[in-house]
Order: structure tokens, then sequence, then C-alpha cells
């Protein structure tokens, strides 16, 4: 089971041509957290992420992000068609989310409500940071 609290902070978002989310996480003393950052194309932060996951390592830490960034850009863009870049620092992650195929079985739930997410936008875009 993974517990977790979120802290989130919300501005207006000036949509135009796309919107970034860049996630990165980090382990210590068993403990996985994640944080993000959501800007649009002109780099303007509009969102800022961050949360702490007792259990389930740092790839179950990077994935709750994402799909708490999915659910937020949905609600950001509302009716309009812009595309999102996912930037993490995890190529296991990045491969997840790119083929299926490769998908641990033990996360079907939660790859599940990110993929339901990110087909309602226009374009998803995973990029591994380094």
């Amino acid at each position: 089971m993974v517990s977790g609290d979120c802290g989130v902070l919300l501005d207006c978002v000036d949509i135009s041509k796309w919107i970034k989310f860049n996630v990165a996480g980090v382990v210590m003393n068993e403990k996985a957290t994640c944080g993000g950052v959501l800007m649009d194309d002109k780099e303007v932060v509009s969102t800022l992420f961050s949360s702490r996951y007792v259990a389930g390592g740092l790839e179950m830490a990077v994935l709750r992000a994402i799909k708490e960034a999915a659910k937020m850009v949905i609600e950001l863009i509302r009716n309009e068609q812009v595309p999102l870049i996912i930037e993490c620092d995890s190529i296991n992650v990045s491969d997840w989310l790119k083929y299926r195929r490769l998908q641990p079985w033990s996360f079907r739930n939660l790859f599940a409500n990110i993929e339901g997410s990110l087909r309602r936008m226009v374009e998803v875009r995973v990029e591994v940071t380094n």
C-alpha cells in the first residue's frame, strides 16, 4: 500500500503551444519523494507539485506524480487541444509509458489510470532527462 502527502500550487495557465511537466524523484531512508513543475511553452511555471510516499519505490512515486499531473493538466486546459510533454529522470518509467508490453503487471491499475487521463490529451510525448 502506498500513502502520500501532496502539495499543489495552482495558478492560471496561458495556454499557447504546449504544456510540459518535468518530474524527478529521489529515495532517501527508504522513502520515495517526487516533485514536478508544470510550465507552458514560454517556460512560465503554473503549477508546483510534490509528494512523499512511504512504500512502492522511486518508480511508483514518479508514476503517481505523473498520474496527478495528468489530472491537473486536464483540469487546467479544459477544452483546449494542447500537447503535453512529460520529462522524467527514470528511463524505466519513460519506457513503461512508451511501450505497454514493458509495464510491470503489479502497476497495472496505476497505468490504466494514467493512460485514461493521457488519452484525453491531443498529444503526449515522454522524454528522459539526465
